[in-house]
């Protein structure tokens, strides 16, 4: 189900691919953060329950983004430091091998804002 989220068809016809879809929760409001692209490339973002038919709260946290490459990076990190917890661990350089051992161990990404003294997290 979630690689059918996963690819995208744009308005060319090119397909946009999200190896992360469906993995990544928004650690302040917890809900799942929407496939994103940005810049010629993919990426992650929360508007925290935001839509056009609703007025912002003045005390509603900032959107939240984050780039899929950035993400992985820090993802690789998470997953070599606690290598010994989950058996194989996935290769430090084929970013699909790392999605795909993230969905076989139903492993979520808790993201938070960098500067927070926080990493992304594994649950």
């Amino acid at each position: 189900m979630q690689h059918i989220r996963a690819a995208h068809a744009t308005g060319s016809g090119d397909t946009r691919t999200y190896l992360l879809a469906g993995l990544v929760r928004c650690g302040v409001c917890r809900r799942r953060m929407d496939s994103h692209w940005a810049n010629g490339r993919p990426g992650y973002r929360c508007r925290h329950g935001h839509t056009s038919t609703r007025h912002q709260s003045p005390d509603r946290p900032k959107n939240l983004y984050v780039r899929e490459d950035n993400l992985l990076a820090e993802v690789r990190t998470h997953v070599s430091d606690r290598g010994h917890a989950v058996q194989p661990r996935p290769s430090d350089t084929d970013a699909e091998e790392l999605a795909r051992f993230l969905r076989a161990h139903s492993l979520i990404i808790s993201y938070v804002r960098p500067g927070r003294d926080n990493r992304p997290g594994l649950t």
